[in-house]
């Protein structure tokens, strides 16, 4: 990692930098009691606390460690003047509630209390683990707190507490690559610790041969309904949608909004590029499709029943706002068109577009473009040996340790 990708990530985290290598076989771990990490933790055994989750709990602690009036005024701020770590606390949970039920939280009535009750109970929560967070802040020894995801309720919660104290956190996800999961001290997807110089990749391209580099693509299911709905042009670009409450479209698309609005934007790219024609594949996992429910364009066609491998081999290039596709159109040796943030949005890996002038302009380059082969050598590399864990979250590993380890070695906080 470059020392200004560092600084950088530390400081919005709250990591502090020290060089100190933690041993595997003493590790403790902390998590919130949700059964999301539940392998892990059991594998774990008593090096890992279990917080529970009691919000109810946590509002009788806030009462009893500030007092009545000063513990109501905070719960009064907390329903009626949050502050910035509050709305940050819950904004994601109310965002993905309105997507999957618009019908509900269209009515601001519905939704001001849906927001007022989450911001409550964060506030419970963050009295309920308190106690115990304030008692590794005090040990030199702190136990890493194990963070899904880090961006819904509840697990921000532990994220952002565990940051005040310097506590040493690991975020957990699905990897990018089959068979792998994320774990990373900063952050997942875009907010992880990956460097964002292309010159450390070239540097590292000298470590890893072809042979080393992975071959294997995920294989998504199709929407079979749509199955029969359009036969492949012998020329496109792929567009792989995804989920539109997902956290990587929430909180890394800087531009576009949600599906619907992506449509829009390639049929208004289609009219602007005629020779462009862009084959979309809806996300298998969301529920309520768009096709056959937005207006037809004969250039932007849906193909939801055709393989997401072919649909890559066959493309002229992948245009995704930051999916996992993209990734594995790189594997493929396929050319990238990046709309979001992404830890492979690297300049002269892919091209990258923030708005409709700068699409047309990687569309009109994409006869010209090829993806720096020393680059991908060295990004895939790195990914698949260095930052990716082989496994998954979901299953129990001995191997847990030593890589939570090496991942928080250099992140560990002082304590003068």
């Amino acid at each position: 990692m470059t020392t200004g990708d560092a600084g950088a990530r530390a400081a919005g985290q709250g990591a502090v930098q020290a060089e100190v290598k933690p041993d595997p076989a003493r590790l403790r771990f902390l998590r919130l009691g949700t059964d999301t990490l539940d392998a892990i933790a059991e594998g774990l055994g008593p090096r890992c606390t279990t917080l529970p989750l009691r919000p109810l709990a946590g509002l009788g602690a806030l009462l009893r460690r500030r007092g009545v009036g000063a513990g109501l005024g905070e719960i009064a701020r907390a329903l009626f003047r949050p502050r910035a770590e509050d709305r940050a606390a819950v904004w994601l949970n109310i965002r993905r509630r309105a997507i999957r039920l618009p019908g509900l939280f269209d009515h601001a009535p519905v939704l001001a209390v849906y927001s007022a009750v989450k911001r409550l109970e964060a506030l419970g929560l963050r009295h309920a683990i308190a106690g115990t967070l304030e008692a590794e802040a005090a040990r030199p020894d702190p136990a890493v707190s194990l963070v899904f995801n880090g961006s819904k309720y509840p697990e921000i919660i532990l994220a952002q507490e565990a940051a005040k104290r310097r506590l040493p956190r690991l975020f957990l996800e699905n990897g990018h690559l089959p068979g792998t999961f994320q774990m990373d001290p900063c952050g997942i997807n875009a907010a992880a610790c990956l460097p964002r110089d292309p010159a450390f990749y070239r540097q590292a391209a000298a470590r890893y041969a072809e042979e080393a580099l992975p071959r294997a693509v995920g294989e998504r299911a199709a929407k079979l309904r749509h199955a029969a709905e359009a036969t492949l042009p012998e020329r496109f670009v792929f567009v792989p949608f995804q989920v539109p409450s997902d956290v990587q479209v929430l909180r890394h698309s800087p531009w576009i909004r949600d599906m619907g609005h992506f449509h829009a934007e390639l049929v208004a790219a289609a009219d602007r590029n005629p020779d462009v024609t862009f084959v979309i594949k809806e996300h298998p996992s969301w529920k309520r499709p768009i096709a056959g429910k937005v207006p037809s364009h004969p250039r932007v066609i849906f193909a939801n029943g055709a393989r997401t491998p072919e649909l890559i081999r066959r493309a002229d290039a992948v245009l995704t706002i930051n999916s996992t596709v993209g990734i594995e159109a790189l594997v493929l040796g396929r050319k990238v068109i990046v709309l979001g943030e992404a830890i492979f949005a690297l300049p002269g890996l892919v091209l990258t577009a923030r708005d409709p002038g700068a699409l047309d302009a990687a569309l009109a380059s994409l006869p010209g473009f090829h993806p720096d082969e020393t680059l991908r050598r060295g990004f895939l590399g790195h990914l698949a040996h260095e930052f990716l864990v082989p496994g998954s979250w979901r299953e129990w590993s001995p191997d847990f340790p030593a890589h939570a380890a090496r991942k928080i070695t250099g992140r560990w906080p002082r304590h003068d």
